[in-house]
C-alpha cells in the first residue's frame, strides 16, 4: 500500500520501495495492481499525443512539399516554409511527451497539463478529452504514477502488463479515419 509523504496534501504519496529492495514482490505487486488503471489511462494519454505527432508529420510533409513545388501562386513559398517549421516543432513536442507519457516519466506532467489547458478550449470533444488528460496526470495517482518510486515498482513487477481499455479501442478505430479523411485530400491537392 503506498502512504504519502509529510502533511502536504499535494505532494506525491511515496511507495514502500525498501520493501522492493529486500525482495518482497507481493507489496510491490499490491500497489502496481491498485495504480494500474490509472497507468494505463496515462499510456493510453500517450498512444493518443503519439497520433496528434503522425498527424503533425503529415501536416509537415505536405507543407514541406508545398514549398518546395510553389505550385500555389496565393501562398507564397516562405509560408509554407514557416508552415513546415511550426508544424515540425509540434511535432517534435508531442512526439516527445508521447514518448515520455508510455514510459511514465515524471517530466511529462507539467508540459502535458499546460497543452492540455490549451486544449480544453475545443469545446466540446477537445475539453472532455483534455481535462480527463488533465486530471490523469495532475491527480494524486497521476503525480504517484509518474514518479520515480512506482518507476521501481514496475521495474521490480515487469510480468503485470497493463491493458489497453475498449474505449481506448474504439477511440482509435474511430479517430484513424477522420485523420485519413483529412489528410488525403490534404495530400493530394485538396
Amino acid at each position: 500500500m503506498a502512504t504519502h509523504a509529510g502533511s502536504n496534501p499535494y505532494s506525491a504519496p511515496t511507495a514502500r520501495v525498501d520493501d522492493v529492495a529486500t525482495g518482497d514482490i507481493e507489496s510491490a505487486e499490491e500497489i502496481r495492481r491498485e495504480y494500474l488503471k490509472h497507468e494505463t489511462g496515462i499510456r493510453s494519454a500517450g498512444t493518443l499525443y503519439g497520433l496528434y505527432a503522425i498527424f503533425l508529420l503529415l501536416a509537415t510533409l505536405v507543407f514541406a512539399a508545398g514549398a518546395v513545388m510553389g505550385n500555389d501562386p496565393q501562398t507564397p513559398r516562405a509560408v509554407g516554409i514557416i508552415m513546415v517549421i511550426f508544424c515540425g516543432g509540434f511535432f517534435w513536442l508531442f512526439y516527445k511527451l508521447a514518448s515520455g507519457l508510455r514510459r511514465q516519466k515524471q517530466w511529462v506532467r507539467m508540459p502535458v497539463a499546460v497543452i492540455s489547458g490549451i486544449g480544453l478550449l475545443g469545446f466540446p470533444l477537445g475539453t472532455a478529452i483534455n481535462g480527463y488528460i488533465m486530471w490523469l496526470v495532475l491527480s494524486k495517482k497521476g503525480t504517484y504514477v509518474l514518479s520515480p518510486e512506482y518507476e521501481a515498482i514496475v521495474a521490480a513487477t515487469p510480468h503485470i502488463k497493463p491493458k489497453t481499455s475498449i474505449l481506448v479501442w474504439i477511440f482509435l478505430i474511430l479517430l484513424i479515419p477522420l485523420v485519413l479523411a483529412i489528410a488525403i485530400p490534404a495530400i493530394m491537392g485538396r
